[in-house]
């Protein structure tokens, strides 16, 4: 915008000069246009400066989102491996339970086979003693 003014500036002063059969000062001229120059390259370098800060201050916090999301994914996965271990935990005590009954089901069945079998014994034997006092 500024290179256009000073643009239409000059094209006006020099028009005017013109028109009025008045002589032109292109010294005058140029030193308007560099004064203008200055005046767009001091714009152009607050222009710059205010980008590149607005750059570092967007990637400063893109850093601290990324960083941010990445607690968050370490977090979760921290959060299931501990899930997953209480749940790995949780069923190997189940089944040690379990199997601790199954082992103590099996011990009584066991103790009763074995009296089941103790009582037939005497029973056949009591059965056998009475048959061969019978066939005595």
């Amino acid at each position: 915008l500024m290179v256009q003014q000073a643009q239409l500036q000059s094209a006006l002063m020099l028009q005017s000069a013109m028109m009025m059969g008045q002589p032109v000062d292109y010294a005058a001229m140029q030193a308007q246009a560099a004064i203008y120059g200055q005046q767009v390259q001091t714009a152009s370098d607050q222009k710059m400066a205010e980008m590149s800060k607005t750059i570092e201050e967007q990637q400063i916090q893109l850093q601290s989102l990324i960083a941010d999301q990445h607690a968050k994914m370490v977090g979760a996965v921290e959060d299931a491996q501990d899930k997953l271990s209480k749940a790995v935990s949780d069923v190997r005590e189940d089944a040690e339970k379990k199997g601790e009954r199954i082992k103590q089901e099996l011990e009584e069945c066991k103790n009763d086979v074995e009296v089941s079998v103790g009582k037939a014994r005497a029973i056949a034997l009591e059965k056998m003693k009475k048959l061969e006092s019978q066939a005595k």
